[in-house]
Parts: C-alpha cells; structure tokens; sequence
C-alpha cells in the first residue's frame, strides 16, 4: 500500500505540473503582442535604483516627436574668428613661425595692432573679445587705444588675450612684460563694430521771454557777451555763465524751460541757490542752480536747453 500511494502522489504531481506549463503559454502567447507595441526607444531607460520597471498590461504614454538638440558650438583655442574686418581670422598654425620679440618658455605674443590692419585699429571702430561661453570684453573703445593687448599663443597652441605691463619697450621678456593674472582665455571672436554717426543737431538757440514776451534769443556766438559769472568744478569746457536773474532785466526768476524737448519747471533749492545758463564742451545750452561758491548744485541739471521762461518778481508782489 504504501509503494502504491507513492506512485499515485507522483503521478498527480506530474499532472499538475503540466496543467501549470500549459495555462503559462497560453497566456504569454496572448499577451506577446501587446508587450512588443509597449517596446521603444524612450521605454527602455532603466528604471531608477529603488523601483521596479513597469508591466506590459500598464498603459504607456505615447511618445512625442522632439527635434533634436543642436550641437554645441566646438571650442576653437587655436583660431580666433574676425568680424568686421577684411581678415577673417587669426590661426594659431600662421602664428608658429611668425618673429616677435616678446616670447617666454612656453608662449610667445604679438600686438593686436600688429595682426589687425592699422586701417580698423586707429579708426573709431570698439573692439570687442567674444569668448565661447558668452562673454563679452571690450579690447579698444573710447578712452583706450588698444595698443596694450597682446594675442599670446602657448606653445600648445592655444590662443588667449592679455595686456601689456606700461609699454614694453624695453625689450624685457613676455613673462615679465604681461600683466599677471589678466587675461581672457577662450576666445571665439573678435569683433570690430563701427558707432553709429551721431545725429547732426542744429546750431543752439535760446529763447528767452520776461512775462510772456520774447526778451532775446541766445545763440553759442552770443553767449559770451551776456556770461559774466564764473563756474567752478565743470568739465564742459568753458566755465563761464549767464547769471539768469539778472542779465535779462533786474528782480526775475524761474518760470519754467524747455529742456531735451520737454517742458520743465524748476525751483530754488535753497535761498541762496542762483540759476545760471553756461555752454557745454559741444556748444549746447545747458542749465543749473550754483551755490555762493559758484559750484553747481547736485541733481539740478538740464541740457538740450531751448526755451527759458522768466518772470518778474515786482510784478508778483504787486498781485492782489
């Protein structure tokens, strides 16, 4: 008996397992389709660290069209792009061989003025030095020449900007007549950008009326005869002034200007402050409250002057 019962588990277990193995295929054959429509490129990323990757019976989000990324501009250290001149770029390879008199152990110099036609280094045109991460660095504008930048080339053939230490012409070596620390590594471009032409303004005139009615009109020949006050601490070139309340008839003040097209209403600030009419460096009319020392007064300004209106203090205290 015992035999017999063994043989009898032994066959239910086969049996079983084969019911297990039969029902398994079935299903995968039933659900294989679904799972190969699930499969794309963007469904299989691994799943993070910590979670399990999704079933085929989940539904997926369809995956959406993206263009793709644009490349990275490559880093360029040996060629420096020109804009704005008649020389396209600057190469490290051209510079291998070139003399100078300003090298070091491991890179040699040359002036910017010396690879960039005189034509656009002495003009008025503001260069500037792009790097390739976007940064932009002025290498000649107004108040400085330029004629202290260096393109210094190490012996890698890298391409970076530095400047003159005073102007090196002492014939002392490039590693003590570079200024230490400053200079722009990376550099993309340079670029040459002429100003706009400034916009011809006509001659300056000044009307100036008492009480509404036109008194006299200035103009920059005319001024010196009626500037008989002297300003203190003005960079505009001459500083002489028209004491205003009272070159145009005795007792006036302020009733307003014109000033840079817009009219302007202006008061005293402080008893003691007078207003004045000077001329700046480019002959334009310009006007201020001085102080007792003839300084102008802060925050007072207004140029582009073109029209002063005055009124007559007598006839104000004579009002009911």
């Amino acid at each position: 008996m015992n035999f017999l019962d063994r043989r009898f588990r032994f066959v239910a277990v086969l049996a079983l397992a084969a019911g297990v193995v039969t029902v398994t295929a079935w299903r995968n054959r039933a659900s294989s389709p679904s799972a190969s429509r699930a499969s794309s490129p963007t469904a299989s990323v691994a799943s993070p660290p910590g979670e399990t990757g999704s079933s085929p019976s989940e539904n997926h989000p369809t995956p959406q069209p993206q263009l793709p990324a644009q490349p990275a501009a490559p880093a360029t250290p040996d060629r420096i792009q020109i804009e704005g001149s008649e020389r396209t770029a600057i190469d490290s390879s051209e510079l291998a061989d070139r003399p100078t008199g300003l090298t070091a152990n491991d890179r040699r110099a040359w002036r910017l003025s010396e690879l960039i036609p005189d034509t656009y280094m002495h003009s008025n045109a503001v260069i500037h030095a792009l790097t390739i991460d976007g940064g932009d660095y002025i290498l000649k504008d107004d108040g400085r020449g330029g004629d202290d930048v260096l393109v210094v080339r190490r012996d890698s053939g890298e391409l970076y900007i530095a400047w003159l230490d005073g102007n090196a012409n002492d014939g002392r070596p490039l590693a003590d007549a570079e200024r230490p620390v400053e200079r722009i590594e990376h550099i993309a471009r340079i670029a040459l950008v002429k100003p706009t032409r400034p916009v011809e303004l006509p001659p300056a005139k000044l009307s100036v009326t008492v009480d509404g009615v036109p008194r006299q009109t200035l103009t920059a020949a005319s001024f010196a005869a009626a500037a008989r006050i002297a300003l203190k601490g003005q960079h505009d070139g001459d500083a002489r002034a028209i004491d205003v309340a009272h070159a145009f008839g005795a007792a006036l003040e302020v009733a307003g200007l014109v000033a840079d097209g817009a009219h302007v209403t202006t008061a005293a600030p402080g008893r003691d402050a007078r207003p004045v009419i000077y001329l700046n460096r480019r002959g334009r009319f310009k006007f201020a409250w001085i102080d007792p020392s003839g300084e102008p007064i802060r925050d007072t300004k207004q140029r582009e002057v073109s029209e002063l209106a005055l009124r007559s203090t007598s006839r104000l205290a004579t009002r009911p």
